[in-house]
């Protein structure tokens, strides 16, 4: 079965991650776009904004780095989620403090009303990411070799 060219993209851009030894922000710009958003997204995917912030990322990027990725990539549902949701942490440099956020996070994640629970559902799921992906890449196809 032939892949796609975004699958293409993504196994290209990983591999050139473990080359770089795991640190994005030595790569090219369209590179690290590809291995963000489909790590984020796929993170988010898999338990919402709750698990997207449960966990440092390699190298500790400001959620700010985050947004701006998906912003590139013309997706700003999900960067508006993550901005305003990155925001609501009650200290600064979130990113920069697992276990404050987990505990933060332990406070909301059951409560249906909190916003941080409505914006989570809204960005776990949204399938016009890979889609505006998809279109990044072909847009960027020759940062990809052989795409």
């Amino acid at each position: 079965m032939s892949q796609t060219p975004l699958e293409r993209a993504t196994a290209y851009s990983n591999a050139l991650v473990q080359e770089a030894g795991g640190d994005v922000s030595r790569l090219p710009e369209p590179v690290q776009t590809v291995v963000v958003v489909d790590t984020a997204q796929g993170i988010i995917d898999n338990g919402g904004l709750e698990y997207f912030y449960e966990s440092d990322f390699p190298g500790n990027p400001p959620y700010s780095f985050f947004v701006e990725t998906f912003r590139r990539i013309g997706a700003e549902s999900v960067a508006s989620c993550i901005e305003v949701t990155y925001r609501m942490f009650p200290f600064p440099e979130p990113h920069l403090h697992e276990g404050k956020r987990q505990q933060w996070l332990e406070s909301v994640k059951h409560d249906e009303s909190h916003e941080f629970v409505r914006l989570s559902r809204r960005a776990c799921g949204d399938e016009s990411v890979f889609r505006k992906l998809a279109e990044y890449v072909e847009t960027n196809r020759h940062e990809y070799g052989a795409v």
